[in-house]
């Protein structure tokens, strides 16, 4: 019998909730109805962190891809068509556009977060963790990892090509540990790459280049970095040009010429 008594005084409240959402939708649209935008309300989400987009970027392509909305009637507005269009920028990762009732048009913008810096031939580009890479946009100067050498062909748009997303996957899970170690990430701010192919870190501590090859054995490759520290450069801190742990188990240095 409570079972019972539970299970209908359930289904009364679902149904009195469905019953006051529908309602709600319905003066809602009621609201809506012969509103006119009254302006544009743009958030920069992430600016604290990058300053690639501004307000008036912003404003400047929603006016050139749309059209000035303050005016306009809230129905009419497309927030879809909208979206996709700041989306077009590729520092930018995702726009949320809606009204409110109050007739304002608002536009929620999340930049891209950088990880990497590519300097290559045909320009300078950002990566973020995912993977993707884009043109250096406006005058902000993030401080991330710079990549430079013979970085496989970037587009102008920032395509990369299959040997080349296999490539930069190697290169974040190289940076991925770096930056996920504090000493490390002080340590390795530069990294270049040499014509064959072989990752050169450049620290920031020794006038000298480590020659760390593939990005595989990440681990046990700086465990060795750390004992070249610990143990041989106290004393010959101008003594070497290279240090390798490109090879398993081995810390190879040469003697600057």
């Amino acid at each position: 019998m409570l079972k019972a008594v539970k299970y209908i005084f359930f289904v009364l409240l679902v149904t009195i909730l469905a019953a006051y959402f529908a309602i709600a939708g319905r003066l809602n649209a009621n609201e809506r109805e012969g509103l006119a935008c009254k302006g544009t309300a743009i958030t920069i989400i992430n600016g604290d962190e990058c300053d690639f987009i501004h307000e008036d970027d912003i404003r400047g392509i929603l006016g050139e891809k749309y059209g000035d909305c303050t005016g306009m009637l809230i129905d009419e507005l497309d927030c879809d068509r909208i979206e996709k269009a700041i989306e077009e920028i590729s520092a930018i990762k995702k726009c949320e556009c809606h009204t409110d009732r109050t007739g304002m048009l608002n536009i929620d913008v999340y930049q891209r977060h950088p990880v990497l810096r590519l300097d290559t031939g045909n320009g300078g580009f950002y990566c973020d963790a995912d993977g993707f890479v884009f043109p250096i946009h406006g005058s902000s100067t993030p401080e991330v990892t710079t990549v430079s050498g013979n970085i496989p062909e970037i587009g102008d748009s920032g395509e990369t090509g299959t040997a080349g997303e296999k490539w930069l996957d190697g290169i974040l899970r190289l940076n991925g540990y770096i930056t996920g170690d504090r000493y490390w990430k002080d340590m390795f701010k530069r990294i270049e790459i040499a014509g064959n192919g072989d990752i050169l870190l450049i620290p920031e501590v020794g006038d000298f280049k480590i020659i760390f090859g593939n990005p595989e054995n990440i681990k046990n490759k700086f465990y060795r970095i750390e004992k070249f520290y610990e143990t041989v450069y106290p004393g010959a801190e101008s003594k070497y040009g290279t240090v390798s742990v490109k090879y398993r188990d081995q810390i190879i240095c040469k003697k600057k010429k």
